[in-house]
């Protein structure tokens, strides 16, 4: 368990109405496991009416004692807060109030509209790019188209491969 959990459950009272809960169950379901925790002072075996009640009446109590309802001066004093945080945060200088993100100015509007325009056209140029690398490009479907049949090792097959992508440079 973390040392937030452990401290947040230490100050909940949901560990309290637990531990009553578990006591009603066993009183309730198994009076001999009562009897020999010490919960029940029952000594025929029998189920220990009087603990039981005095144990509702715990778990009651405890329920009560964290369903309080606010009062106006709690109400009140959540309200300025809330105020308050709400000036605090249109004080701000934002670049979305300064009218822009560029520079995140605070002075004039500065338009941002040319910052999206590229990132658009850069966008589409690497998409255009990726359909023509899978579609193959021009040259390899007219360089197919123009090949076909011939062979490979042939003078004429070696000329127009040469004529459509450039002399072979050695390595």
């Amino acid at each position: 368990m973390t040392e937030f959990k452990s401290a947040f459950l230490n100050k909940s009272p949901l560990g309290e109405h637990k531990s009553i809960q578990r006591k009603l169950k066993i009183l309730r379901n198994n009076p001999e496991k009562a009897v020999k925790m010490g919960l029940s002072t029952e000594g025929q075996g029998g189920i220990d009416y009087d603990e039981i009640s005095r144990l509702e009446g715990q778990l009651e109590t405890a329920k009560k004692s964290h369903n309080k309802n606010r009062s106006e001066e709690d109400i009140k004093q959540s309200d300025e807060d809330e105020d308050a945080a709400r000036g605090s945060a249109a004080e701000m200088n934002t670049p979305l109030e300064a009218g822009g993100y560029r520079g995140g100015g605070v002075g004039d509007y500065v338009s941002t509209a040319d910052l999206y325009q590229n990132l658009f056209n850069k966008v589409e140029k690497g998409t255009r790019e990726q359909i023509d690398m899978r579609q193959g490009s021009k040259k390899d479907k007219d360089f197919a188209a123009a090949s076909a049949g011939m062979d490979t090792d042939s003078k004429e097959y070696k000329d127009l491969y040469v004529k459509t992508y450039g002399p072979i440079k050695p390595s």
